[in-house]
């Protein structure tokens, strides 16, 4: 239906109000949908939305129905696409280009999708790096990556001239979005599984575009970020995160791709969660990294950015887990709580998640049972918003566990017992709590006489 989605999609909105309300005609509907989105005149989408719906529901026309539904499905995109932009150009300075930023992030939100929104992304990429821009250390960075990708298109489309080379590139680019179908079919669709397929598709990548080309380094960032979500999960104990980062940027650090912030950022990230991961804790060395890792952020994003609350959730977890909890609070304090209230992309969610955790561990040991389970319940919140895939059920359990633990012991049982039914509804279901005394019973329960650790000092105020 559109030509072409996604270079469609990133053109700025402007132009007139439009009427849409008035349009009862489906067939015409669609055409003013394809026409104003096509050219970024949409400026009621929230109007054009409503308009579609309400046809949707009036026609009986089944064909007309799927078609108002894919008209529906751009729209949404498209609204989709200026929330990103508003995100990208909320947390970056001034003195950098947004707009190169903003395109560079929907070119990365592309690739999941697939071949044809990856390739829909040229025209605006060569439209953007044909503007003048200041030649700033973050600018050259990005223009880099997207002259890389642009010659990845290149060689793409080259390829696909050969009929036999088309199909091998469709399930190259379906295995790096994730499309693609498991090895054994018997095998459980987790990050193990995932990460064995995308190092595959990584060194199909390398024979197709190279070890220096913009798919494979993407790969490259896929399979970190899988490794650090495995080892923080627990899932992968044996794995030396540090020397797995090491041994897939290395070669990448010592290339071309030096010049990218993007690999020295991967880099630092991977170093941090390692960090975590060690059976030593090591304050100071990631302080060190988290330093670092501000250092190369100062460069296109402010002080008060929600990027900057990436390194502070890595020092709040590892002070929790040295039982340093009021040095943990007070980082929370200080800085955590505002920049967790921002508005947020759900791709960095998970630090809003570790930040309200470590929290309520913190707060939990230090004797504030209320701000503990108010956080735990933020964050449980935070989990279930998030629908990646590299969001792993057991992680969830964990802190669904987490808040049921925290319900039982301030004596509320309804809210535990509802819990653990809700998880189960959820695919999310653990093994319940046993039955309590009263519950057999069939009486109102009665206050648990736990015994309760004092704290070593007074927990700071809320």
């Amino acid at each position: 239906m559109f030509a072409m989605p996604m270079a469609c999609l990133l053109l700025m909105v402007s132009g007139q109000a439009v009427k849409y309300d008035t349009i009862t005609d489906p067939d015409k509907l669609i055409a003013e949908a394809d026409r104003v989105v096509s050219r970024g005149e949409i400026s009621d989408l929230s109007g054009l939305i409503q308009a579609v719906q309400k046809l949707m529901e009036k026609t009986k026309e089944e064909d007309q129905k799927e078609r108002l539904n894919k008209t529906l499905d751009e729209l949404e995109r498209f609204k989709k696409l200026e929330s990103d932009k508003k995100f990208d150009f909320t947390n970056t300075n001034q003195d950098i280009d947004q707009n190169l930023f903003h395109q560079y992030n929907t070119l990365m939100r592309a690739i999941p999708d697939g071949k044809e929104s990856f390739l829909a992304c040229r025209p605006v990429i060569l439209q953007t790096l044909n503007k003048p821009r200041n030649p700033n250390l973050f600018n050259k960075s990005i223009e880099f990556e997207m002259r890389k990708a642009l010659q990845d298109m290149d060689r793409l489309e080259q390829l696909d001239k050969d009929p036999a080379m088309r199909s091998i590139t469709e399930d190259f680019l379906n295995a790096s979005c994730g499309k693609f179908k498991r090895l054994n079919k018997d095998e459980s669709a987790n990050t193990a599984s995932e990460i064995k397929l995308f190092k595959q598709a990584k060194g199909d990548a390398a024979s197709l575009f190279g070890r220096g080309s913009f798919l494979y380094v993407a790969l490259t960032y896929r399979i970190l970020d899988d490794l650090i979500t495995m080892c923080r999960c627990r899932e992968m104990t044996g794995v030396d995160l540090e020397a797995e980062c090491e041994k897939e940027l290395g070669p990448l650090l010592n290339s071309e791709w030096h010049q990218s912030l993007g690999v020295k950022l991967i880099h630092l990230r991977a170093k941090a969660n390692a960090c975590l991961c060690a059976k030593e804790k090591n304050y100071e060395k990631l302080q060190r990294i988290s330093k670092a890792l501000d250092d190369y952020k100062c460069i296109y994003s402010n002080g008060d950015s929600f990027f900057f609350a990436e390194s502070l959730s890595y020092r709040m977890i590892l002070l929790t887990q040295m039982g340093r909890f009021q040095e943990c609070l007070k980082e929370f304090e200080n800085y955590g709580k505002k920049v967790a209230e921002q508005e947020v992309d759900l791709r960095y969610i998970h630090i809003r998640i570790d930040m309200y955790t470590s929290a309520a561990t913190s707060y939990e040991a230090l004797g504030n049972k209320e701000l503990a389970l108010l956080y735990q319940e933020l964050a449980f919140g935070c989990a279930l918003e998030s629908g990646s895939p590299r969001w792993l059920p057991t992680f969830k359990k964990s802190i669904a566990k987490e808040l049921r633990d925290k319900y039982a012991k301030n004596n509320q049982w309804r809210e535990a017992r509802n819990l653990e039914e809700r998880c189960q509804l959820l695919g999310l279901g653990f093994d319940p709590l046993p039955k309590q005394a009263f519950e057999m019973a069939g009486a109102a329960p009665t206050v648990l006489n736990q015994p309760h650790k004092a704290p070593t000092s007074p927990p700071p105020k809320p």
